[in-house]
């Protein structure tokens, strides 16, 4: 079980350090998707992959069709983390991010992409959230910020 918890700790602290200058490779493995399923206008609620096929029509590029998996990566906010762009806003295409050499939201993915699964199948075996910080001055690993005490729960699709 150590292991498992060191090569978190491992994945994490190689999110956090991530430079896509010196490792584009991790872009592949951070890029989610989702499909385009029906016209902009159809949508309820503001999604990801919606806001970024906008984006690409407004810069002329060429634009996912209904029915394809647009993919994105998580670029930071404007304002710092107190003052956050929407998560749906900040979809990014991957090779506009990379050209761009925009920063991805490092702990959007911890937060919301790792743990949450990460906790789910630990917790089955008796090891908490305050495991994977303790030990080796890593304390500050994560940030879980005011929600730190609750447990993980996995969003459904009405949540984004």
């Amino acid at each position: 079980m150590d292991e498992a918890v060191e090569h978190v700790r491992n994945v994490v602290l190689r999110l956090k350090s991530l430079d896509l200058s010196k490792d584009p490779g991790i872009l592949q493995e951070l890029t989610l998707t989702r499909r385009y399923t029906k016209s902009p206008g159809s949508y309820k609620n503001k999604q990801p992959h919606i806001q970024l096929v906008e984006k690409m029509r407004e810069r002329g590029g060429s634009v996912p069709g209904v029915g394809d998996r647009v993919p994105f990566v998580i670029v930071q906010g404007r304002g710092g983390k107190k003052n956050r762009e929407l998560f749906v806003n900040r979809a990014e295409d991957p090779a506009y991010a990379l050209e761009k050499n925009m920063p991805l939201d490092t702990d959007y993915y911890v937060e919301k992409q790792i743990l949450p699964p990460v906790l789910r199948i630990f917790e089955s075996f008796g090891v908490g959230r305050d495991r994977f910080c303790a030990g080796r001055g890593q304390s500050s690993l994560f940030s879980f910020g005011p929600d730190a005490n609750k447990s993980p729960r996995q969003k459904s699709l009405s949540d984004f």
